[in-house]
């Protein structure tokens, strides 16, 4: 008889995995099996190579996702930049890629921002 896998929670997005017994990442809100996947999908995002280079979004989501104090600052306030310039601007992945390249040669203290308690369901 097999007994059922046990489950993880990721605490940053949600998602239920079966636990594999990957290490915590050290900066970001996440379990080892979540980033793991991130990990994956970032991979064929890079890969599909389209014009739109979706893979901005994705990263940045995940980033927005997966804050944590252990995170710089500028990652989460990039990730939350991008996903505006995304969803209210509807810049492309590359649009938002050259935008964080420009605000990013400017010096500037971030602010720390607090992650949400709990993942939006």
């Amino acid at each position: 008889m097999q007994s059922d896998p046990v489950i993880i929670t990721c605490p940053g997005c949600g998602l239920t995995l079966p636990f594999w017994g990957l290490d915590l990442p050290e900066k970001c809100n996440a379990t080892g099996e979540c980033l793991d996947r991130y990990f994956e999908m970032t991979c064929r995002t890079l890969v599909w190579g389209d014009s739109g280079f979706i893979h901005q979004h994705a990263v940045d989501a995940y980033a927005a996702q997966h804050s944590s104090g252990r995170m710089p600052p500028i990652t989460t306030a990039f990730a939350l930049m991008g996903l505006y310039l995304a969803l209210e601007r509807e810049y492309t992945g590359r649009q938002v890629q050259f935008a964080h390249v420009k605000i990013g040669k400017k010096k500037s203290d971030w602010p720390r921002l607090a992650p949400r308690n709990t993942p939006v369901s």
